[in-house]
């Protein structure tokens, strides 16, 4: 079962924050992490919500209890406790489809990543005409 672990925290100062998040990529890979987002709060530059994906219920939950994590979370200047959740995936959807997750992540990782990147080429596509009612600058 494929899951998000979602982390929000306060941090220091978001630029240094961001510069050790991005130097612990390699811990991140060996504890399962399949890919992530970092999310940062428009009205508090400091405030940030970090989703990791992983493959396993277990990979989430040992990740999340790895005494590394927390460390690594002090040294970068998280203020206080974060606040750490597990969900499990059920849906994913995208501009103009929408499909189970299940049905992606069985077939394969490889896949599942495909899936995502087709997805956004999509969205962008869409966007570059005026059909997807995103924004086109909204879309990198």
């Amino acid at each position: 079962m494929a899951v998000e672990m979602i982390v929000r925290a306060d941090v220091k100062d978001y630029d240094e924050w961001k510069a050790g998040f991005d130097n612990a990529r390699s811990f991140q890979d060996s504890a399962g992490v399949r890919h992530l987002q970092v999310l940062r709060d428009p009205d508090n530059k400091n405030t940030v919500i970090v989703l990791h994906h992983f493959d396993t219920l277990e990979d989430a939950r040992a990740f999340a209890a790895n005494p590394a994590l927390a460390e690594a979370m002090k040294n970068g200047g998280v203020i206080g406790h974060p606040r750490i959740e597990i969900f499990e995936v059920i849906t994913v959807v995208g501009v103009g489809h929408r499909h189970e997750y299940a049905a992606v992540r069985d077939a394969s990782v490889g896949l599942d990543i495909e899936a995502h990147r087709l997805m956004w080429a999509q969205t962008r596509s869409l966007a570059a005409r005026g059909k997807s009612g995103v924004p086109s600058s909204a879309i990198s």
